[in-house]
């Protein structure tokens, strides 16, 4: 299968040009500030969960700054990321844990590296947004088969109609089809004007609970919002022609 390496290419380019924006000291400071941790909803997944896995493993985790805050509560925190920029980054920020490492891979086989035999917990911070509904889809299907006991906390925006290069809004149907083996809950945590924030548990029970299934006339609405939203894009790039 072609992977899809779009936001891999874009993100790259800003790891290893923006240096600065990445010393260890930038990133602690600016994501205090921002409160990223509290703010999406990763202390309220921890709050959550009754009995947290041992493991937590950070899908495309950047210069580490997840991984470094989730290293608390576990005994072993692996972020994976192919950015080499981004990975040396994620190191020096965390060269002071010692339950911390870090994947230089793609995401699929990255996890198929690992070989998972106990629950973990996965997480995401806003990274399937930015990537294709097919490569998303086949990393889900791996997870589908994570040990039972698992837990996910998927910082992804979801039901707004987006599906363009390197942003991709997904529905709340979308997701519990692509993820049958897990009981969702959908969190709906505002986020610059969109719901966020998808927490799951990996069951044994066979019968989940039947959530987010629509009718016709949702359907009908859901692709009236995906014109509606291109409309709205093109605008505002002919605004800005315009303007500039």
């Amino acid at each position: 299968m072609k992977k899809d390496l779009q936001s891999y290419e874009k993100h790259n380019e800003g790891y290893e040009n923006d240096t600065r924006y990445y010393t260890r000291e930038a990133i602690i400071e600016r994501t205090e500030k921002t409160d990223d941790f509290r703010r999406v909803g990763f202390e309220l997944a921890l709050a959550l969960t009754k009995n947290l896995p041992d493991i937590h493993i950070d899908i495309g985790s950047g210069v580490g700054w997840l991984a470094r805050k989730m290293s608390n509560h576990f005994k072993k925190s692996i972020g994976i990321e192919l950015s080499h920029a981004a990975v040396v980054s994620a190191r020096k920020l965390t060269e002071d844990l010692t339950n911390v490492s870090f994947m230089e891979a793609d995401m699929i086989d990255g996890y198929k590296k690992l070989n998972v035999g106990s629950p973990v917990f996965f997480t995401t911070g806003a990274v399937f947004s930015h990537i294709e509904n097919y490569y998303v889809a086949e990393f889900l299907k791996l997870i589908n088969d994570a040990p039972n006991g698992s837990i996910l906390f998927l910082s992804e925006n979801y039901d707004k109609n987006i599906d363009w290069k390197m942003w991709h809004i997904r529905s709340k149907e979308w997701w519990r089809k692509h993820l049958p083996a897990w009981q969702l809950i959908f969190l709906d945590i505002e986020n610059d004007g969109y719901s966020s924030g998808i927490y799951g548990i990996k069951s044994a029970e066979k019968n989940l609970l039947p959530t987010h299934e629509r009718t016709g006339s949702w359907k009908a609405f859901w692709k009236i919002d995906k014109v509606k939203n291109i409309a709205g894009r093109v605008s505002k790039k002919i605004k800005r022609i315009i303007f500039s």
